[in-house]
């Protein structure tokens, strides 16, 4: 504690710094004068001042801001672990569309690690991308040409496909960093990453060529996830899991009309004899099924072995309907549900991975009539070529003209779905290229359990070793049939002169005996099939596969690509692995394992030591953000006044450039409706909306309901939130927590300002000089701003910004702005209104002269809203960065051309201006005040000045040692003309109210208020005694939603029962005769 030191305290201790260009050409924002403050915070215009600034200096080079590190190091005690670079990498939003909030809340997140770990001393690094996102990019933009030209992919061939992708990518690149930009975020611009480009395509070759030659690539037919309208592979985070309760109808891609989901059909299959024939009886087995349109392909019947209904038929053989040439075996497999349908099912492993499963067990050939564009084969010819979802109508009618459809029923069922296109996605057994990722998948689950990777929230560790323990049985497909992307770089190998491939045995050879080899090129391919096969290079030819790589494998590769792999290089050495990893809790599995997976197989080393997952983002009802339930908020709305402007004059734009919104690398929801409509809403969630949002959908799906807030303010209410939390509740309640908090510390710096100019104050003390003149209100305010830096050091390590958030509000708004700059207006008065020449501040220092008070009061106001801003400026900058410079100087203590080439504040800075003692017993007063305003607002005199006496046994409220300067500034918040403390004595004849002190003592405080009507005020408090009672009672009839209404108004009932039992006190005392 300090409050009786004499002890001087050191300064703060800021970087030093180089002789950069940045340094000299900010001197018109950080020169000798201080830039003008007029009205109301320039909330609009902060960006365009502040970060061309930035960017055209270097500034997000940090090594060149402290270069001292050793230096800084020694003089803040940091640990040693700080000359170790810090490194992030930007999770690359898709190329696909503009940024959408889960965006912004990442990189607000990142930057604000960023900008605390750049003031903290370090070498810092944080790299920009974008990702080319194969298929979602192929999709938006084939849409986007079939409506500016009118063709598709195929009619406009795939070398000018590809040129308009480059030319999309160049749009969008620009358009999302220009977007980044806007938020204001400290990306090093100069280290920006595209995955496809030249240095990014060559990691990937390599990569690849390296897990195929460690034999982790093969080649093999297996169950993928097939969309018939992309004709493509697609991962499984492109697909949706639409749920229907019974019959529902839905359009699909390709298909005519609508298509009925929610049934299941009871076909019944022919028994036959061993020779064929089928029994004079018509014996048969009932099955049931919900897609009959794949009953050509039917391979065997399944059914339980403890199953009675059919344990006679198991090994005998059924007949498959509208295929009398075919005839399929019933077996036995606990896989089978008895209770569902008729308990008998369809195994078709060509069409189901379930079935493929199924058919590996029994040894079941594998076969499929869907075809790659999604229409039926030849094996029923009535129905070849026909959609296959068309087709099941066409088989429905065979079925039944034949006698063998028993029964149709609603069924619930869960229907996979092509979050890009919205077809269905087909199970096909297709030779694809697969990594093999058991042992991978094995280090990655004992990096976490051993410690090596850390987790956060630590709910998600048991989740990613549940996850990676599964996944180790199930290989990952990386090749996709579409043409934007990373070629896969193999090579099949023929003979010159044959169109058959070359055939082959061992290593070279894949199922089927071709040969395929790894290369960067065709003539590296054909040297090594000429060296591997003994046979001359001019003899072969080699075509290399025309698939492309899933978007998730050169992802994977990001964190150490993007700083150069495969090629040795300091800047590698130095940067990886990187930091930390902050990013969504959707994409753990499809981006962060991937990553970590192939990062300790080709580096040996984990991508990064940290991964720091938020939740999804969602509306303040907690649904997820979408489109079609109108719930979209646009950031750039929010923080660019001209993007706002032009979205105002079309809040619906039909090109896909503008109107496609993307999550990056995210899955998409499914309504129980069409995707493709917007959902209906009931009453009640039309009410939420209408509460949410007032306006209309147009208007919701952009955010133009909403006010401009500016980037610090969207970004200091997206990391309020609950980051950690599975799902981000964000809405305009968020926003308007903070939207006017720039203004109020606009106006609090201005009243610092102009506070100096009344009492003629050039410049103000460093603290070390203020030790000794100190007053309690002074000391109160050091107190709380030590907390300050004790919580921002915490919450930042812990990426708690939420509690960063909180302290630094807390102390501006509730200690700064409500209690001290209140507390020293009077002391400002007295000041300025005396003849003071206008000359150094310590010439004035004299017993007979109080002018030293109100400079004191500015000095410690000014460095602690220096301190304050320092602590916040990584989460606002931009509006740090201005009120530092808008500042009053401090004698010896110039400013720095930015705020943030000062130190970060540190606790053992801060630790010796702690004083509990201090802030309990002005806490106390602050009682006081409050129940005084209570007490005065509750009796409508809330303007009136009134009197009082405080009886108390609160040893923080009657100590002698400053309790006069205490109850002084007590009147003056409180509009009191006196206050008088009496210990162990409880006066008659004035209102009452009783408050508890900090302490947990009781005390009583009496106010004398003149023109006060006692019996009017108790029978309009008999009336609002009344009205609570109703409004409790209402609220209790819904307790489950209403628990904090009903405390809420428990307690003011409470407080007004007290109030009113005061008052007939004092109305029997006034009538009681006197003697």
């Amino acid at each position: 504690m300090c409050s009786n030191s004499n002890k001087a305290h050191p300064r703060p201790v800021y970087c030093q710094l180089s002789s950069s260009p940045f340094f000299r050409s900010v001197k018109a924002f950080a020169g000798e004068e201080m830039p003008p403050m007029v009205g109301t915070c320039p909330t609009a215009s902060l960006h365009q001042k502040w970060y061309p600034v930035w960017k055209a200096n270097k500034y997000f080079f940090r090594g060149k801001l402290c270069p001292n590190e050793v230096s800084l190091k020694n003089q803040l005690g940091l640990p040693a672990k700080y000359k170790q670079p810090f490194v992030v990498m930007l999770p690359p939003p898709n190329i696909t569309g503009s940024l959408h909030l889960g965006h912004a809340l990442t990189v607000s997140l990142q930057d604000t690690l960023v900008r605390w770990q750049g003031m903290l001393g370090r070498d810092v690094l944080w790299v920009p991308g974008c990702d080319h996102a194969g298929i979602a990019t192929q999709v938006v933009l084939e849409k986007h040409l079939m409506q500016t030209t009118g063709k598709n992919r195929h009619q406009l061939g795939q070398e000018e496909f590809l040129r308009a992708a480059w030319e999309w990518k160049d749009s969008k690149e620009s358009c999302i960093y220009d977007q980044l930009q806007k938020l204001g975020v400290a990306l090093d611009w100069d280290c920006s990453v595209f995955t496809m480009s030249k240095d990014m395509s060559h990691s990937v070759v390599q990569a690849f060529i390296m897990l195929h030659d460690r034999g982790l690539i093969y080649r093999k037919p297996r169950p993928v996830n097939y969309c018939p309208a992309l004709q493509s592979v697609i991962s499984d985070i492109e697909v949706d899991h639409w749920k229907v309760t019974g019959p529902t109808e839905t359009v699909i891609p390709g298909h005519d009309e609508p298509v009925m989901f929610g049934q299941m059909f009871d076909v019944a299959y022919p028994l036959v004899f061993p020779d064929g024939s089928t029994p004079s009886s018509g014996e048969h087995i009932v099955v049931s099924t919900t897609r009959p349109e794949t009953i050509p392909a039917d391979t065997a019947i399944m059914v339980h072995p403890q199953d009675h209904r059919y344990k006679h038929l198991i090994g005998k053989k059924a007949q498959i309907p509208c295929r009398p040439d075919r005839s399929i075996p019933i077996i036995a497999d606990a896989a089978v549900d008895p209770a569902i349908g008729t308990g008998a099912v369809k195994v078709t492993p060509g069409l189901s991975a379930v079935d493929y499963a199924v058919g590996q067990r029994h040894h079941l050939p594998v076969m499929s009539n869907i075809l790659r564009d999604g229409t039926l084969d030849s094996s029923v010819p009535s129905l070849q070529g026909l959609p296959r979802l068309s087709a099941r109508g066409a088989m429905l009618s065979l079925l039944e003209e034949r006698g063998l459809l028993r029964a149709v029923r609603p069924h619930a069922q869960t229907v996979p779905r092509c979050s890009r296109t919205g077809d269905v996605v087909e199970t096909l057994v297709q030779k694809q290229w697969f990594v093999r990722v058991r042992e991978m998948a094995e280090r990655s689950c004992r990096a976490v359990e051993n410690g090596d990777l850390l987790i956060d929230p630590p709910s998600q560790r048991n989740v990613w070793t549940t996850w990676m323990k599964q996944t180790q049985h199930e290989d990952w497909c990386i090749s996709r049939q579409i043409w934007w992307g990373h070629r896969v770089p193999m090579y099949r190998i023929r003979h010159a002169a044959d169109t058959e491939p070359l055939k082959g045995a061992g290593p070279l050879a894949d199922d089927d005996g071709e040969v395929w080899l790894a290369a960067e090129s065709e003539t590296q391919a054909l040297d090594k099939a000429a060296e591997m096969l003994g046979r001359s290079a001019e003899l072969l030819r080699a075509e290399q596969d025309p698939d492309v790589l899933d978007t998730w494998f050169s992802s994977a590769l990001f964190p150490f690509a993007s700083l150069g792999w495969p090629w040795q290089s300091a800047r590698l050495s130095r940067y990886y692995p990187t930091s930390v990893l902050v990013t969504g809790q959707d994409i753990l599995f499809f981006w962060v394992a991937r990553m970590v997976m192939l990062g300790t197989e080709l580096t040996g080393q984990l991508p990064f030591k940290r991964v720091q997952l938020h939740g999804l983002i969602c509306d303040s009802k907690g649904v997820k953000m979408s489109k079609s339930r109108g719930n979209v908020i646009d950031p750039m709305i929010l923080i660019d006044s001209e993007y706002r402007a032009a979205a105002s004059k079309s809040s619906h734009n039909t090109d896909p450039l503008y109107s496609h919104s993307s999550q990056n690398k995210s899955s998409t929801e499914l309504s129980s409706q069409d995707p493709s409509s917007p959902a209906k809403s009931s009453p009640k969630q039309a009410e939420d909306k209408k509460s949410d949002h007032p306006t209309n959908v147009a208007s919701n799906t952009t955010g133009l309901d909403l006010p401009f807030v500016g980037p610090d303010v969207l970004r200091m209410a997206l990391l309020s939130t609950s980051l950690f939390s599975d799902h981000v509740q964000f809405g305009p309640k968020e926003l308007d927590s903070f939207s006017k908090l720039p203004n109020k510390m606009w106006q609090s710096v201005k009243f610092l300002r102009m506070s100096c100019d009344r009492i003629k104050c050039r410049e103000l003390l460093p603290l070390h000089k203020l030790t000794q003149d100190l007053g309690v209100m002074e000391r109160w305010l050091l107190h709380h701003t030590g907390s300050l830096v004790s919580t921002a050091d915490g919450a930042l390590r812990s990426c708690n910004t939420a509690l960063l958030i909180t302290a630094f509000t807390t102390l501006w708004k509730s200690v700064l702005c409500d209690v001290f700059l209140e507390a020293v207006k009077p002391c400002i008065d007295v000041h300025s209104s005396l003849e003071v020449p206008d000359c150094a501040v310590e010439s004035l220092k004299g017993p007979e002269m109080q002018y030293g008070d109100a400079v004191t009061s500015m000095s410690v106001m000014a460095h602690c809203m220096t301190t304050a801003l320092l602590c916040i400026a990584p989460v606002m900058p931009h509006l740090a960065e201005e009120l530092y410079h808008c500042m009053p100087t401090v004698a010896g203590s110039p400013k720095k051309p930015s705020i943030f080439a000062e130190a970060y504040p540190q606790h053992a800075m801060w630790h010796q201006w702690e004083d509990i003692s201090v802030a309990r017993q002005v806490d106390a007063w602050l009682e006081v005040v409050a129940a005084a305003r209570s007490l005065k607002a509750a009796h409508g005199a809330a303007q009136k000045r009134a009197s009082g006496v405080l009886y108390s046994e609160c040893p923080h409220l009657t100590a002698a040692q400053r309790g006069t300067e205490l109850s002084s500034v007590a009147c003056h918040l409180a509009q009191l003309s006196a206050i008088e403390i009496i210990y162990g004595k409880n006066p008659e004849g004035c209102v009452q109210a009783s408050l508890v002190t900090p302490a947990g003592e009781n005390s009583v405080l009496h106010l004398n208020i003149p023109g006060v009507d006692v019996e009017q005020q108790a029978a309009r408090l008999e009336k609002r005694l009344a009205k609570l009672a109703r409004q409790l009672s209402v609220a209790k009839k819904y307790e489950w939603s209403n628990t904090e209404k009903i405390n809420k108004l428990s307690n003011e009932l409470q407080h007004t029962q007290r109030l009113k039992e005061s008052l007939q006190e004092l109305i029997l005392r006034q009538r009681r005769p006197t003697s």
